[in-house]
């Protein structure tokens, strides 16, 4: 791989975001939903799990097998990168983020190097009664 296509890989460039919309399903919690389009990966819908106004998660539901998400630690030097995701259909993608979201979100919470976040209660019951209105957003942004 040629420099040039290595740093197009490594760092993309998104080149829209549009319809944001944003779910606060607990105090100090975020989701900020988007249609986003990312030059060389793809294009999707785009869903960004905030903890008290940082970065915790970004789920990148992409079509034709690009979908990924990402674990931001708050460290520079670990990050997850892209973990694949291998649902290819809008609806399939959707049940995956609910399910990391359901199952998984006090372990990315574990991960963070901020006490702060580290620390943050989460309220297994107030979340799953938001993900309606996530699926629902996701599904009116979504186009495959």
């Amino acid at each position: 791989m040629n420099q040039s296509a290595e740093s197009t890989y490594s760092h993309p460039t998104e080149s829209k975001r549009e319809q944001r919309h944003n779910i606060h399903p607990q105090e100090g919690m975020r989701w900020l939903v988007c249609k986003n389009q990312v030059i060389d990966s793809g294009r999707g819908v785009t869903v960004v799990v905030f903890v008290h106004d940082a970065k915790l998660l970004k789920f990148d539901l992409f079509e034709h097998g690009y979908a990924h998400y990402h674990i931001l630690t708050g460290h520079p030097d670990m990050n997850s990168g892209r973990i694949a995701m291998q649902e290819t259909s809008l609806a399939a993608l959707t049940n995956r983020l609910l399910f990391e979201l359901e199952h998984n979100l006090e372990n990315y919470l574990q991960l963070n190097f901020c006490e702060n976040t580290r620390g943050f209660a989460l309220d297994p019951a107030r979340i799953t009664a938001a993900f309606p209105e996530l699926a629902s957003t996701i599904a009116a942004r979504g186009n495959f």
